[in-house]
């Protein structure tokens, strides 16, 4: 036997066996293989619900579930707080208490509710002295436990509001972002428990008129946060945005990154990088650089929807094509 030549082809083995050029696990079968994905969230036991354009699926880490109650219903956006998780759909939204795999609606907020306004919904969340408050495209509403309002009487600054989609709380505020009428910034005073103030913060290129000094290119807003040094970054057709100061006066306040890229979704994690989610894939913050992946790096598609932090700091990515998880820099599609 030749055993240089034995030795060359075992070298050659373990070399392409070890190689992980794409650094991509086989794909795991699914019942969102291949879905768009619209949102992620992962509650307080580490389980991940995600939302699709054909209704809710759960996923332990082992098994995936369906939740009939939201069988093929477009959602929109879910916030998991506690053992509660906040769904936005496009027949209204719904609080749902969660136990285990299991979840039962304890709150519907839609056309059938007595003095409720809107259906559909685009997002929905809660924060500020416990309010829900709903994005719609009529505008902007709130629900403070027995009544509801919306746009001028939350404040009458509120009164051309339309298309809200997406928002963010700090302790004593928040903002919202629409689809081609600025961004909203709502001020929330806890000693009086009542909103003070509220303001179109700012306006883009394509209204002149609420422009203040360019801060942004665009009115379109796709998403917005609020990182932990409480500056907010929001994401539009045009970039992504962060606004390191609470108002409009004076210099040096923004800052701006991804300049060619339309911005779908903005994300913290706990080490403090920043992800955002593009149609050219996703990028992340690290040291004041931007690094870019692709599908060539792993991922089913290069529209990213949504982006989500695990327990364990992994991340959980959205796309048109389906779902990922990113781990160890390797990515595992389903």
């Amino acid at each position: 036997m030749n055993y240089n030549r034995l030795l060359v082809i075992l070298i050659l083995f373990v070399f392409v066996s070890c190689r992980d050029e794409n650094k991509v696990d086989p794909p795991i079968p699914a019942p969102i293989a291949g879905k768009r994905i619209d949102c992620i969230a992962i509650d307080q036991n580490g389980f991940k619900w995600i939302g699709t354009g054909s209704g809710i699926y759960m996923f332990d880490d082992t098994k995936w579930y369906t939740d009939s109650a939201f069988m093929d219903v477009a959602i929109k956006t879910i916030a998991a707080k506690s053992n509660f998780i906040y769904i936005a759909t496009v027949n209204g939204s719904y609080t749902a208490q969660v136990a285990g795999n299991k979840t039962s609606i304890v709150e519907t907020h839609n056309q059938s509710q007595p003095g409720c306004p809107f259906t559909p919904v685009n997002a929905y969340d809660i924060g500020m002295g416990s309010r829900k408050w709903f994005g719609v495209p009529a505008g902007l509403a709130l629900f403070d436990g027995s009544k509801y309002q919306q746009n001028k009487n939350i404040s009458l600054n509120l009164v051309t509001i339309s298309n809200s989609n997406c928002m963010t709380f700090r302790a004593t505020d928040a903002f919202f972002g629409t689809l081609g009428k600025y961004l909203y910034h709502v001020k929330y005073n806890p000693a009086t428990d009542a909103i003070t103030g509220a303001s179109q913060m700012l306006g883009g290129a394509e209204n002149p008129i609420h422009n203040y000094n360019g801060e942004l290119t665009t009115d379109t807003i796709f998403c917005v946060a609020a990182s932990a040094d409480s500056s907010i970054w929001f994401g539009s057709l045009k970039g992504l945005t962060r606004n390191k100061g609470e108002t409009k006066v004076g210099n040096g306040i923004f800052e701006y990154f991804l300049r060619n890229e339309r911005v779908h979704c903005v994300y913290e994690f706990s080490d403090g990088k920043i992800w955002a989610g593009t149609e050219s894939g996703f990028f992340v913050r690290k040291d004041n650089l931007w690094i870019q992946y692709t599908k060539n790096e792993g991922l089913p598609g290069n529209l990213i929807l949504c982006i989500a932090e695990d327990t364990d700091g992994s991340a959980w990515i959205g796309t048109d094509k389906g779902l990922s998880h990113f781990k160890g820099d390797k990515f595992t599609n389903y």
